[in-house]
């Protein structure tokens, strides 16, 4: 999977899928406000209709309008005062567990309202930390002996994380830095998962 961190606006993003935060209420007003109006009013429409919310880990896939990307998912982050690293990992995951069966190459992820509302590292910690939930969220444990999973998330060509007014190598080396952090997770993850005969004592030793 490539990784790249882009500091153009979300909007102008070339991705199949453009993962947009909602932290607290939707505020509709300054680059969310764009985002709904390129989008035909869509992600107002979703609100309107109690599709969208501000429970965390909710999520709602709407089409795109205008906006670059193909379709749009909107993830609930929940309370700004509420969110912390841990939770800003599971968003990652949520994000890409939510694309499940779907064909997806490409996922961009606007990360400023993250980076706006977690006191504790700002934006490189977000970066890290979002990068690092998507990879986790690609663990399937029955993929270990099967060659196909129904409903398994994508096996994304291209990550893309957006953060406009940031500074992007410090941004990509801390996505670069999760990414490494899951993998090593998932690793762990299927030692854990496969067969006692499979992996023995020894052999995981070894």
């Amino acid at each position: 999977m490539q990784l790249r961190v882009v500091t153009s606006q979300p909007w102008d993003v070339k991705a199949d899928v453009l993962a947009i935060p909602v932290v607290g209420d939707p505020a509709f007003d300054g680059p969310q406000g764009e985002l709904v109006r390129r989008s035909g009013g869509e992600l107002k429409a979703l609100a309107a209709f109690g599709e969208l919310t501000a429970k965390r880990y909710s999520t709602a896939l709407a089409t795109s309008g205008d906006l670059s990307a193909g379709r749009v998912l909107v993830f609930g982050a929940g309370e700004a005062e509420k969110l912390d690293r841990e939770a800003v990992v599971r968003i990652g995951s949520s994000i890409e567990r939510r694309l499940g069966g779907r064909k997806v190459g490409s996922l961009a992820i606007w990360l400023t309202p993250l980076s706006d509302a977690l006191a504790d590292g700002g934006a490189t910690a977000v970066a890290e930390l979002v990068a690092r939930g998507v990879v986790q969220g690609t663990y399937e444990p029955q993929s270990i002996y099967r060659e196909s999973v129904e409903g398994a998330p994508p096996a994304l060509d291209e990550l893309i994380l957006v953060a406009p007014d940031d500074d992007k190598a410090d941004l990509q080396k801390a996505a670069e830095r999760g990414v490494v952090i899951a993998e090593g997770a998932n690793m762990a993850r299927t030692l854990a998962n496969r067969a006692s005969n499979d992996v023995s004592p020894d052999g995981l030793s070894a």
